[in-house]
This record gives structure tokens, sequence and C-alpha cells, in this order.
């Protein structure tokens, strides 16, 4: 089920904003760690074989999407960052 965030987005404050993304980017870090741990467990205990690679594959896909995830929240902290600026100038 798809909700809309558009308007819960616009009405956020930018501390709001700003609080959300720092802890997505927690949640970053420990996807981060979570990854690594795989491919330490892939690659020093697991036989060579499709299994194996099977896991590499994963791993390089979560590590992908970490980035993405990572291009992102860069995005959103710099828009945070402006929006609190922007508040202390008006204030």
């Amino acid at each position: 089920m798809h909700h809309d965030t558009t308007s819960a987005a616009a009405s956020k404050s930018p501390m709001d904003a700003f609080e959300q993304t720092l802890c997505a980017n927690e949640r970053q870090s420990i996807l981060l760690e979570t990854i690594d741990e795989k491919f330490i467990y892939a690659l020093d205990s697991m036989p060579e074989g499709r299994g194996r690679d099977v896991e590499l594959r994963c791993c390089w896909m979560l590590l992908w999407t970490a980035r993405e995830n990572h291009d992102r929240l860069h995005k959103e902290l710099g828009a945070a960052h402006e929006g609190l600026l922007a508040d202390r100038r008006a204030a």
C-alpha cells in the first residue's frame, strides 16, 4: 500500500527533517556494518562455489542499494540544512 507523504513532508519543520535524516543515516551505518559482516562471512567461512557466489552477489546488490540510499540521504541532509538556515534568517 502506497501512502502519499508529499503533504506530510511539506508540513515537516526543518528540524524534524534534519532529525529524520540523522536517524536514517544511523540506519544506513547499521546496513553498511551488516553488509561488511556478510562479505567477511562469505569470503572467510564459505567454501568456493555457487553458494558463496550467490552470497557475494547479494552483498553486492545490498552495497549498491546502500550507495543509492547514501546519495539520497546526502541530498535530504542538504535540504534540511538549508531549511534550518532559512528559518534562522527568518527569525
